[in-house]
């Protein structure tokens, strides 16, 4: 049977003997805190770091050099974002080989081209010919690096570029291009508001 004490007395530490306040209990207790504060602070900065790389926004990055009668285009991607969309690492050991990217080399093609369309005018859209997939290491990791050869029946005058990389699953994912005519060059960004 349990028993149940009711108390009309503050509690204080003469009834609480746990409770003591002497001079050494006090340090033991600053003490605690203090290491507690500074183990808190070390958890803290160990965490932080992979915390801030895993929301990294995803960006890859297009290089458009316009010819009289063609387009090339050099298309980097980053393999982690290729990996989360296709999954290149066949064996899961968090490490992409070039062996696992050329073995999934036609994914990679298909779903990269099929989020990139390029026309002239928005009226005549053409077909690129893959001239090459490589790798090019970036400050933030590995990229798949695609070669692509757009031609064009006369000099482009007006191309429209339709960029849709990764949009239905990062709503942060940008494209980051660059446009290159003879010495003139413009840059600017596709991404799922602009």
């Amino acid at each position: 049977m349990k028993t149940a004490a009711a108390f009309s007395e503050p509690l204080t530490s003469k009834r609480l003997p746990f409770l003591a306040t002497s001079e050494s209990a006090k340090r033991s207790t600053g003490t605690l805190c203090v290491r507690l504060r500074v183990l808190i602070l070390l958890l803290s900065l160990i965490l932080l770091p992979s915390t801030l790389l895993a929301h990294k926004p995803s960006d890859s990055y297009l290089t458009f050099d316009l010819h009289p009668a063609e387009v090339l285009v050099q298309w980097d991607i980053a393999l982690r974002d290729l990996e989360f969309v296709i999954g290149l690492d066949r064996n899961e050991d968090g490490r992409i080989t070039w062996e696992e990217l050329s073995a999934r080399r036609a994914e990679v093609e298909a779903y990269a081209l099929a989020r990139l369309k390029v026309s002239e005018a928005g009226t005549n859209v053409l077909k690129p010919t893959i001239d090459d997939l490589m790798v090019a290491d970036h400050s933030d990791g590995a990229y798949a690096v695609l070669s692509l050869i757009y031609k064009t029946p006369r000099p482009a005058a007006s191309l429209l570029v339709e960029y849709s990389l990764l949009f239905e699953t990062d709503p942060t994912h940008r494209g980051l291009y660059q446009v290159r005519r003879g010495p003139a060059t413009s840059t600017g960004l596709f991404s799922p508001t602009h």
